[in-house]
């Protein structure tokens, strides 16, 4: 099949193997690859299901993901500090957060942007609970301060949209 229809100049580097492996197909029963070739990355837009392990603040929490846990950074909110630092608001939006996940019964990590981790190798993702978008809950509860824009985000327009809401609600830090 291989030589019958291929006829271009990468004939030679075309096999069986390489059309079942990188194709995404299974290799015929009994049919064993020369040489496992490396898994590729988890492309950006992936989404997870993930169980909640812990929390670290009020945007970054601790999910176990196929077994592992993994400390992940709440894609494009930024919400005062309470481990190191205690800021203002910083207890309220952590129990807001932790309280959230302790309860949740499904948890989706969702990848989106140019970077799968952040400089402190900790995941970046949208996290959505029980079908809602966590961050943006947080967002118009009125416990988030800032946003940390390094590129273009599926569902920034939704945060900001909440920013605004919860200014003019005057509800959490916007009192």
């Amino acid at each position: 099949m291989i030589k019958k229809y291929s006829s271009n100049s990468c004939k030679n580097s075309l096999t069986v193997n390489k059309i079942y492996l990188e194709g995404g197909f299974n290799l015929p029963t009994g049919t064993a690859p020369k040489s496992a070739p490396k898994p590729a990355p988890k492309p950006l837009n992936t989404k997870y299901t993930a169980t909640f392990s812990s929390c670290v603040d009020g945007d970054t929490a601790n999910f176990k993901i196929n077994g592992k846990v993994t400390k992940t950074r709440f894609l494009f909110i930024d919400t005062p500090e309470y481990t190191t630092k205690k800021e203002r608001y910083g207890k309220e939006e952590n129990n807001y957060t932790c309280s959230r996940l302790k309860k949740a019964k499904k948890i989706t990590l969702e990848l989106d942007g140019k970077d799968k981790y952040d400089k402190y190798n900790r995941l970046l993702a949208w996290v959505w609970v029980d079908g809602k978008l966590l961050q943006e809950d947080i967002t118009k509860a009125g416990l988030v301060e800032d946003f940390y824009d390094y590129g273009t985000y599926r569902y920034e327009n939704r945060i900001r949209a909440a920013m605004s809401y919860a200014k003019k609600h005057h509800l959490g830090m916007y009192r």
